[in-house]
C-alpha cells in the first residue's frame, strides 16, 4: 500500500508507460496473490494452539505466556483467559461453543465459559497436558499427555472413564471421529494407535504394499513401514499403525470421517482410511508439525518447521504455498464457514489468512496440461479442455461443478454455442463432439484425418467450424453434416473463428499465415509477416480487426484488408492465444513464457498477470469483461478479476485485504487507506 501511495503521487512514473506498466504488473501481483488479512500478536510468548469457535464468531490461541487469548474475527482482542502456572498447550471449543477446555503443562485442564468466565478445573495428568478435545456429543473429554497415556473424561462430573495406554513416548495429540465412535491418537514414538469411544484398541485393517492403497492378500492389523518391517509382529491383531519414520504432531478427521490426516516430523501428511489404511502421502521437504481439514472436507492445510503453510487438494495435489511466520507451526485450523485459515507459530504470532481471493480463483482439478478455457455466454461457468482427457465446467468460485470424459483422448478445445444450450469439444482422435449443457452426448462429427485442435460455433449457432492438424478446416451444420473443406494452408491448421456479423471465418496456421474465408468456404485473402507458426486468430467484438499470436513471442493487430496495424512484443516465448475483451478496449495474450499480458488497442502495455508455473496456452474474457480466465500447461486455470486494474482500484482492493490489520494496528500508516 505504501508503494501505491508512491506510485500515485510519482509523476515520472505517470509520465513513463514502460516504467508503469512494470511497477503496476508488480503492484497487481502482490494485491492479487496476497492472503494474509491480519496478524495477532499481543501474546508474549510462542502460540501453541489454535481454534475457532464453531459458529466461527470466536478465534481462541493459547500460548507460552501460560494465557489464552480470546479474539474477534477482525482480530480486536476480546479477553484474557488467566489461570494456568505453565504454558497452554492445546484449546478446545464444546460442540456448542459455549464451553472451552484448555489444556496446559501444568497438568490440569481448565474450563472456561464463552465470555471467559472460569469453570471447573481438572488435574488431569502428573505431567504435561498436550491436548484436550471434546466429543462430538459434549459429554466427553479426552485428554493426552506426556506420560504416555491419553484419558476420557465425562464432562457432567469431571470423573475418569478410562485410561488408554499403549504409546511409548508422549501422546502429543486425541481426537475423535466426527461420529464419536473412534478415537485417535499421535506419539513421538512414531505411531498412531486407534481406539474405540470407550478407549478399547481399536484393530487397523490390513495395510497395502508401500501407498499406492492395494490391499495385501491376507490381512495384517498393522501398517508397514517404508522399508517393509512392520512394528509387531505379522498376523497378531495391533491398533497401531506405524508407517511414519519420525514424530507423529497432528491429526485431524475429515468433516465426513472417511478419512484422517496426520503430520510427522519425517516431513510427510499422511491420509488413512477410517479403518487405518494409508491411501496417500502429502510429501513435504521440511518438518510437518500440524494439520487440518476445511469444514468442506476438500482441503487439507498443513503447517511446517520453516514457517510456512500449504494447500492441498483432498487426492493429495499441491494448491499453494503460503510463506510468513518466522517460526515453525504448530497449529493450523479453518473457520467454519472456510473463508479463513488460522495459523499459530513459535514467532509469538496467529495469523489470518484469506482462503479465497476475491480477485483470483484458482481452478484446480486437471491431472494434465489444460489447453483451453471458454466461458459460457451467460458468464456463469468456465469451461476446461484437458490432455487429461477431461472438461471440467465450474463456478466463478472456483468450485468444480462437473465433468465430461468423451473418450476423445487429449482434448485440445472446448467451446459454447451463443445460446449455451450446446458444447463442442476437440481430440486425439479426429473427432468434434457435441453436448448438451446438460452434458449429455449429442453426436460426433467425424472426417478430419488427424488431432482436431478447436471448433467454434457460427454467431447465429447454425455452423461449426473446426481446425485440424490435417492442414484443413472444415465446415458442419448442427446435424453432423460436413458442409465445406477449407483447404489452402501447408501446415497444421491451429485456429477458426467466425467473425461477429458471421460472413467471414478466419483461420491460422503452423505454415505462418492467416487465411480469411466467405462463409460459402471461398478463399479470400491471406495475411502474410509473421516470423513462424500462428498459433491463434480472433476478431475484435466491431468485427474490424484481427488478432493473431506468433511463435516468434509477438501477436499482431490486423485490418481485414491485410495491412498490419501493430505488433504487440513484450513477451520473451511463444505467445499461443490472444483474444479481445467484450468491448474491444483490452487485449490479453497468452505465452510460454508463463504470463499473460494485458494490452490497449493502441499496442501499451496495461499489465503483466504472473501466477502460471508453466506456458499459458488460452486466455478468455468473460462476457462482461470482469474476470479474464487463463489455462496452462501447470494444469490450473486461474480466473482474475480484471474489472478495475487501475491504481485506484488496486488501491481499493488492497485496503480491503487489510482492512482488519490497520483496525487492530493503528500506527500502522493509518493515512493509507483514508484518502
Amino acid at each position: 500500500m505504501n508503494a501505491l501511495e508512491l506510485l500515485r503521487q510519482s509523476a515520472w512514473v505517470n509520465t513513463n508507460p514502460q516504467w508503469q506498466a512494470e511497477i503496476h504488473s508488480k503492484l497487481e501481483q502482490a494485491v492479487y496473490w496476497a492472503r494474509e488479512r491480519n496478524r495477532l500478536d499481543q501474546h508474549q510468548d510462542v502460540v501453541q494452539s489454535v481454534r475457532f469457535s464453531p459458529d466461527g464468531q470466536i478465534l481462541a490461541s493459547a500460548s507460552y505466556d501460560n494465557t489464552v487469548k480470546l479474539w474477534r474475527l477482525d482480530g480486536s482482542l476480546i479477553t484474557t483467559l488467566t489461570g494456568h502456572t505453565q504454558p497452554v498447550m492445546s484449546i478446545s471449543f464444546s460442540p456448542d461453543g459455549q464451553t472451552i477446555a484448555s489444556g496446559s503443562q501444568d497438568g490440569t485442564v481448565r474450563f472456561w465459559t464463552r465470555n471467559g468466565k472460569p469453570l471447573q478445573v481438572i488435574k488431569a495428568h502428573n505431567s504435561f497436558v498436550l491436548s484436550v478435545c471434546f466429543s462430538p456429543d459434549g459429554r466427553t473429554i479426552a485428554t493426552s499427555s506426556k506420560d504416555k497415556t491419553a484419558k476420557l473424561w465425562q464432562l457432567s462430573n469431571r470423573q475418569l472413564l478410562a485410561t488408554l495406554r499403549g504409546h511409548t513416548g508422549w501422546v502429543y495429540q486425541v481426537r475423535f471421529s466426527p461420529d464419536g465412535n473412534r478415537i485417535v491418537t499421535i506419539s513421538n514414538d512414531k505411531t498412531v494407535k486407534l481406539w474405540t469411544r470407550e478407549g478399547k484398541p481399536l484393530n487397523a485393517l490390513a495395510q497395502p504394499t508401500g501407498a499406492s492403497g492395494k490391499q495385501r492378500e491376507k490381512p495384517s492389523n498393522t501398517l508397514a513401514q517404508p522399508t517393509g518391517a512392520s512394528r509387531t509382529q505379522r498376523g497378531k491383531p495391533s491398533n497401531t499403525l506405524a508407517q511414519h519414520s519420525s514424530d507423529v504432531m497432528s491429526v485431524d478427521f475429515s468433516p465426513d470421517g472417511q478419512i484422517f490426516a496426520t503430520a510427522s516430523l519425517d516431513q510427510t501428511v499422511k491420509l488413512w482410511n477410517r479403518e487405518g489404511q494409508l491411501v496417500n502421502i502429502l510429501p513435504h521437504s521440511e518438518q510437518v508439525r500440524s494439520v487440518s481439514f476445511s469444514r468442506d472436507g476438500q482441503t487439507i492445510a498443513s503447517g511446517s518447521s520453516n514457517g510456512v503453510v500449504r494447500l492441498w487438494t483432498r487426492n493429495g495435489r499441491l494448491l499453494d504455498t503460503w510463506p510468513g511466520h518466522e517460526g515453525q507451526i504448530n497449529s493450523v485450523d479453518f473457520s467454519p464457514h472456510g473463508e479463513i485459515l488460522a495459523t499459530a507459530s513459535n514467532d509469538k504470532v496467529t495469523k489470518l489468512w484469506q482462503v479465497n481471493r476475491s480477485w483470483l480463483s484458482v481452478l484446480v482439478g486437471h491431472q494434465d496440461v489444460v489447453n483451453s478455457v471458454k466461458f459460457s455466454p451467460d458468464g456463469k461457468l468456465v469451461a476446461s479442455a484437458g490432455s487429461d482427457q477431461t472438461v471440467k465446467f465450474w463456478n466463478l468460485k472456483g468450485n468444480l461443478l462437473s465433468d465430461l470424459k468423451g473418450g476423445q483422448g487429449k482434448i485440445f478445445g472446448v467451446s459454447f454455442s451463443p445460446d449455451g444450450r450446446t458444447i463442442a469439444s476437440t481430440g486425439a482422435n479426429n473427432t468434434v463432439k457435441l453436448w448438451s449443457i446438460d452434458r449429455q452426448a449429442l453426436r460426433t462429427l467425424q472426417g478430419h484425418q488427424d488431432n482436431v485442435n478447436i471448433a467454434n460455433f457460427s454467431p447465429d449457432g447454425q455452423i461449426i467450424a473446426s481446425a485440424s492438424d490435417d492442414k484443413t478446416a472444415k465446415l458442419w451444420s448442427l446435424d453432423g453434416r460436413e458442409l465445406k473443406t477449407l483447404r489452402g494452408h501447408n501446415g497444421i491448421v491451429s485456429n477458426v473463428n467466425f467473425s461477429p456479423d458471421g460472413k467471414t471465418i478466419a483461420t491460422s496456421s503452423e505454415d505462418q499465415t492467416v487465411k480469411l474465408w466467405s462463409r460459402d468456404g471461398t478463399e479470400l485473402r491471406t495475411l502474410r509477416g509473421h516470423a513462424g507458426p500462428v498459433w491463434s486468430v480472433n476478431f475484435s467484438p466491431d468485427g474490424k480487426t484481427l488478432v493473431t499470436a506468433n511463435e516468434n513471442g509477438t501477436s499482431k493487430l490486423w485490418s481485414l484488408d491485410g495491412n498490419l496495424i501493430k505488433t504487440l512484443d513484450g513477451h520473451t516465448a511463444a505467445v499461443f492465444d490472444a483474444s479481445f475483451s467484450p468491448d474491444g478496449k483490452t487485449i490479453a495474450t497468452a505465452s510460454s513464457d508463463r504470463t499473460v499480458k494485458l494490452w490497449r488497442r493502441n499496442g501499451t502495455l496495461i499489465t503483466t498477470l504472473i501466477g502460471h508455473k508453466s506456458k499459458v496456452n488460452s486466455v478468455s474474457f468473460s462476457p462482461n469483461g470482469k474476470w479474464l480466465a487463463s489455462a496452462s500447461s501447470d494444469k490450473v486455470v486461474l480466473l482474475w478479476n480484471v474489472s478495475d486494474l487501475s491504481l485506484k482500484g488496486l488501491r481499493v482492493q488492497g485496503c480491503s485485504q487489510i482492512r482488519d490489520y490497520l483496525k487492530t494496528h493503528p500506527n500502522v500508516s493509518p493515512h493509507l487507506c483514508y484518502h
